[in-house]
């Protein structure tokens, strides 16, 4: 199970890997609610969490590790779940939270699972034809997401050798499935 960046796993589940079948379940918090309890437990307030993860989410995890999921007995499972964050108010928070710590997050419900086995799974991802070319201003527009997280998605995926870099148009790079 890994809530964070696949970066610090590189080396020990590549060992792992080379001695059997290793599966990945990354986590993502579609919905988060926050719970604020007084130092008696009595709860203060509840609120929704204005952010909202996505299957794209996984490439931010995948950033400082993008070959990881090509070597061989290693899969990816993203779980998307909704999650509940308790926190007390203490004054021991940092100032952001106003001195409210985190004390616990508990899963409330579960959406749905995608693995990730092989190269293919990704193309997912990719929403233009084998031989259509496209840009990071193009695909984000295609698939709805920011610009900045195709960014992401396409430097994981031509990491990955699930795309190909062909050149640049202007000062924009050009790929290809």
């Amino acid at each position: 199970m890994q809530t964070g960046s696949f970066g610090p796993l590189r080396k020990k589940v590549k060992e792992f890997a080379s001695r059997g079948k290793v599966r990945i379940v990354h986590p993502i918090a579609v919905n988060n609610k926050i719970e604020v309890f007084d130092t008696k437990g009595k709860l203060l307030y509840r609120r929704k969490s204005p952010v909202h993860g996505t299957i794209w989410d996984l490439f931010n995890a995948l950033l400082y590790a993008p070959e990881l999921p090509l070597t061989k007995n290693i899969t990816v499972e993203v779980v998307l779940v909704d999650i509940t964050e308790k926190r007390v108010k203490d004054g021991k928070g940092t100032w952001r939270r106003k001195g409210i710590s985190k004390i616990n997050k508990e899963l409330s419900a579960y959406h749905e699972s995608v693995l990730f086995a092989k190269k293919s799974d990704y193309m997912r991802f990719i929403p233009f034809k084998k031989g259509v070319e496209f840009t990071v201003t193009s695909h984000a527009k295609e698939t709805g997401i920011k610009r900045a997280m195709s960014q992401k998605v396409l430097y994981v995926l031509c990491k990955m050798k699930v795309i190909k870099r062909i050149g640049k148009k202007g000062n924009a790079w050009v790929y290809v499935r």
